[in-house]
């Protein structure tokens, strides 16, 4: 389905998720959230079920920039994505995260980035280096930097406004439903 496409992430351009289908701990801490997927057809052919792969992952990447801009507005200078982990070896999740939040994402050289993270904490500890910066320093080392697509930009802005109306819509219908919700009254009653 990319083959032919200068931006394969456009693909996904009628379909959208909303991922917290267990809650959101970061930024909204609502656990009462749950999963929304809007777009789906009845189809369900591999070339559908790569489509939401798709747009989950990038769902997961618009969740990162839900929490970055809520960094940023708190004040703090967000200018690089250092993934690690078991996703930071799925060469299309680490795109979508620079392409999403327009960051360049950078990998360990390591293949097993966390453990050397935890001995990075214990040469700290153990005094052999005097700060975590100098312990990263020495025994941590850049592997592969990857940038963002610039031409996405206007792309995952309007993705993100949709990421962001699908949270509204979300509590806007548990509103609606709820007892006694003045919006619901607006409508008339079902006739026999």
């Amino acid at each position: 389905m990319a083959k032919d496409l200068k931006n394969p992430d456009e693909l996904t351009t009628g379909l959208h998720v909303w991922p917290d289908f267990h809650g959101n701990r970061s930024p909204l801490a609502d656990q009462s959230l749950k999963g929304m997927v809007i777009g789906l057809s009845l189809s369900q052919t591999l070339d559908d079920l790569a489509l939401l792969y798709l747009a989950t992952l990038q769902s997961t990447a618009l969740g990162t920039r839900h929490i970055l801009d809520a960094m940023r507005e708190a004040g703090h200078d967000i200018t690089t994505l250092f993934l690690c982990g078991g996703l930071s070896k799925n060469a299309l999740f680490v795109r979508m995260h620079a392409n999403v939040t327009g960051l360049p994402v950078v990998l360990a050289a390591e293949r097993e980035a966390v453990l050397v993270g935890a001995a990075v904490l214990g040469a700290c500890a153990s005094r052999d280096y005097t700060s975590i910066q100098e312990a990263m320093e020495n025994m941590a080392k850049i592997g592969k930097v990857v940038r963002p697509n610039l031409e996405l930009e206007s792309f995952y802005r309007k993705k993100y406004a949709v990421f962001l109306r699908m949270f509204a819509h979300q509590r806007e219908y548990a509103a609606l439903m709820s007892d006694g919700h003045a919006d619901a009254d607006a409508f008339p009653p079902l006739r026999k």
